[in-house]
């Protein structure tokens, strides 16, 4: 595996990253963050980094953990900015998890930075291991293909550079490197999903297969070939936002499938909670309902007009 440092020189080469393009790093104070930090101060201007924090206020240790990234931003000459808010109270409101409202939060926040900055990406350091736990969350939920392809290195202004890197190589790095972190107490905390996965799911997964963590890499990444391959398949099939029933009928099973699940996300904002039994209902609905019914799945609202379904505006 390459060493971090040339990961970001290679990233910054893909991506066309100029000296004078503006960067915003979105950080927490743990370790990933930190060798991310590091990583950049060494490969871009630091008058063009600009590093956003979002406190969110489940520990009492929290307005310390900013201070503690403010100072590490003022030791490399980088800008800072931050915010504090409730998670909890935002999570009770909007009725969801405080692992999901945090998540809308931070990347919320970061994209507001990137703006006010003028500035060409938000990067995170989210790296293999991440990937790797999200696939096995989203397989437990019930995600479809889609979600079993793990994190995408870039989605639009969003860019995750050491995605093909170990937690372990992380470790290494900031050891040699002799960076300062801050460890998350509620890393241990059990009532989150994603510390299940990653202190108990998979641990048991290696005491079976010690490989695991590359057998899932290698199979989120073919996961990954085969979603854009249905998706370009799809493209061919699916324009504009009505579909005639002999089209439909003339599509393999696989495709059929792939279609119902990317109208469905599109009008649900994911597939997690779409059962087999859904897809189904909605096959047969386009294949055998009678003009002028309708069926509504979540947020999706289903048309048929004579031998054609249509559906959204």
């Amino acid at each position: 595996m390459e060493t971090l440092p040339n990961i970001i020189r290679e990233k910054w080469q893909r991506y066309e990253i100029a000296p004078e393009d503006t960067v915003v790093l979105g950080v927490s104070w743990g370790i990933d963050s930190m060798v991310l930090l590091d990583l950049v101060a060494q490969a871009h201007p630091a008058g063009k980094i600009v590093v956003a924090h979002v406190d969110h206020g489940i520990r009492e240790a929290s307005a310390g953990d900013a201070e503690f990234v403010r100072a590490k931003c003022s030791g490399y000459g980088i800008s800072f900015e931050w915010t504090r808010v409730d998670i909890r109270e935002i999570a009770r409101s909007g009725k969801t998890s405080v692992e999901a409202a945090g998540r809308t939060v931070r990347y919320g926040f970061f994209e507001n930075v990137r703006a006010r900055s003028q500035a060409r990406f938000v990067i995170t350091a989210h790296h293999r291991d991440d990937s790797i736990e999200t696939v096995l969350i989203n397989l437990i939920r019930g995600a479809r293909l889609r979600g079993l392809s793990g994190m995408a290195e870039r989605q639009g202004t969003l860019l995750r550079p050491l995605l093909e890197a170990s937690k372990a190589s992380i470790r290494s790095f900031a050891e040699t490197r002799g960076i300062a972190y801050r460890e998350d107490s509620t890393n241990a905390d059990s009532r989150y999903v994603r510390n299940r996965v990653r202190n108990d799911i998979l641990p048991q997964m290696e005491a079976i297969n010690p490989s695991v963590r590359d057998t899932l890499a290698d199979f989120a990444e073919y996961a990954g070939k085969l979603d854009r391959m249905v998706e370009g398949l799809l493209a061919v099939h699916l324009s504009g936002n009505s579909i005639r029933e002999e089209d439909f009928a003339k599509l393999p099973e696989l495709l059929r499938l792939a279609f119902v699940e990317k109208i469905y996300g599109a009008a649900n904002g994911g597939t997690i909670g779409l059962s087999a039994g859904n897809m189904e209902e909605i096959c047969r609905f386009i294949l055998e309902a009678r003009g002028g019914t309708v069926k509504e799945l979540g947020k999706l609202r289903l048309e048929k007009r004579g031998r054609k379904v249509g559906w959204g505006d």
